[in-house]
């Protein structure tokens, strides 16, 4: 009876340890940092991708249409035109954000793959686990 329960107590750490090392696989894979390593040209052009739509998509909330009656600047009301302003304000903080993020990301990136030796690189591999 004893044996039966170490062993039980045995192959239930063993599962343990076994979900423990999945989990962590899996959230070392799926992770946004891996994901960018992995993909490096494909993050790019979707950072690039969806800074062009945010910024279309807050230009056509920003937009209102024309009517002859509201075509100049000056017939916009004062609220109406502080509005204007704080979406243009908040556009362009996000264009710059998003701007800085991915140059932030091209340099880390091709500062590593040029720090990096194919010695070094290969070493490191083998090094792990």
């Amino acid at each position: 009876m004893k044996e039966l329960q170490s062993t039980i107590a045995e192959k239930e750490e063993q599962i343990r340890q076994r979900g423990h090392q999945l989990q962590h696989d899996i959230e070392a894979g799926i992770s946004p940092k891996e994901m960018v390593k992995k993909h490096p040209l494909q993050s790019t052009a979707i950072f690039f991708v969806t800074g062009l739509l945010t910024g279309k998509v807050l230009r056509h909330l920003t937009r209102r249409p024309t009517t002859p009656t509201a075509t100049k600047k000056n017939e916009l009301s004062q609220p109406q035109a502080a509005t204007d302003s704080s979406f243009s304000d908040i556009r362009m903080e996000l264009l710059r954000s998003a701007k800085d993020l991915g140059v932030s990301y091209l340099q880390h990136y091709i500062d590593g793959k040029f720090r990096t030796s194919p010695k070094a690189a290969s070493s490191h591999s083998e090094q792990k686990p």
